[in-house]
């Protein structure tokens, strides 16, 4: 009986010792959990000096439980037990020339996207070159149907939008802009990069491109506008003639992308996302605008209040009061996308 026992007791250490030589030496250390992208956005929208307020947002922080669009189809659902990676749309357009513009855009640019069979096939193959087609066909779409809108004979009106847009589909983001709305992704510590692009008409390729269509860059604008791609503006949109002299398409609608950005995460030090109008920044850079917004939420994080969609509102109202203070004139809407 005692060497049976012996035996037994000799086995068990050598299943013990066999076993902790292989997650030692074959499995290796166990690698920690990664954590789930989680996001919280704010947004403000506030009138400068301007009579009219042109501008307009859209907030889309859980496409999960969206059944509108078969893209998403295949993701499941958000679970208030389980943390899900973030599936979000957000976008501010700045409007000109009237509100007509920026209000179409806010209501079909993203269904336009999220259509696009291009992107369809790209969301569920995870394809990052079928996605951009798909935002690229999206926003074609989008102008293309309001000028058809705006050149009616009952219409005839020459409104135009510019725009920025985020796009997260789990820890990948896609940036995209038309004119001078603009992207900061900012780190810690108060570090940022610009994910937009501002097309300007004295921008050299931008002038090239208006030129080689017939146009004149004057005072750095074109056709009387600051930007020189936009939706809408279909009095520099549609190409003419008068007296054998031919004027092509000035304004683009081709947006800027930035390549997808493909894990954004606390861990990397990715603190949050502005993506607003020009008026933003108008009198305030971008550092300027980057340490107004950190060092509040660094107040609310140290002070160990929770990060929600009302506190970033309010940083951002504070960052619109701030700018206009400092002699901003324009209208000033803005969007935060908090990580955690």
């Amino acid at each position: 009986m005692d060497q049976m026992i012996v035996i037994l007791l000799i086995l068990f250490l050598a299943a013990t010792i066999a076993s902790f030589v292989y997650r030692k030496f074959v499995l290796g250390p166990s690698k920690p959990k990664k954590k789930v992208l989680s996001i919280t956005a704010g947004f403000s929208a506030m009138r400068g000096r301007r009579e009219t307020m042109e501008d307009e947002h859209v907030v889309l922080t859980n496409l999960r439980s969206n059944t509108e669009f078969k893209a998403f189809s295949h993701f499941p659902p958000a679970s208030k037990s389980s943390s899900s990676s973030p599936l979000a749309f957000f976008g501010v357009y700045d409007g000109h020339r009237g509100s007509r513009c920026a209000k179409f855009v806010a209501q079909n640019l993203h269904k336009n996207i999220f259509n696009s069979q291009a992107f369809i096939q790209g969301v569920q193959s995870s394809s990052s070159s079928l996605i951009i087609e798909g935002i690229k066909q999206g926003y074609s779409e989008t102008d293309t149907s309001f000028l058809t809108e705006a050149t009616k004979k009952q219409n005839k009106f020459l409104d135009g939008s510019t725009s920025v847009t985020a796009l997260f589909i789990n820890s990948s983001l896609y940036i995209s802009n038309l004119g001078d709305s603009e992207a900061l992704l900012v780190s810690h510590p108060n570090t940022f990069q610009v994910l937009s692009f501002k097309h300007k008409p004295s921008e050299e390729s931008e002038k090239k491109r208006i030129q080689a269509a017939g146009g004149i860059v004057f005072g750095g604008r074109v056709g009387g506008l600051s930007v020189s791609r936009s939706f809408g503006d279909s009095d520099v949109k549609i190409p003419s003639e008068e007296d054998g002299y031919k004027v092509g398409v000035l304004m683009s609608a081709e947006p800027y992308i930035k390549e997808e950005i493909d894990e954004i995460s606390k861990e990397k030090g990715h603190h949050y996302l502005l993506i607003g109008c020009d008026g933003v920044w108008e009198a305030m850079n971008y550092q300027a605008t980057v340490d107004f917004v950190s060092e509040r939420l660094k107040e609310k994080e140290q002070g160990g209040k929770e990060i929600t969609e009302g506190v970033l509102s309010e940083i951002l109202a504070e960052l619109g009061k701030e700018a206009m203070r400092k002699g901003c004139g324009d209208n000033i809407s803005s969007i935060l996308v908090y990580f955690s």
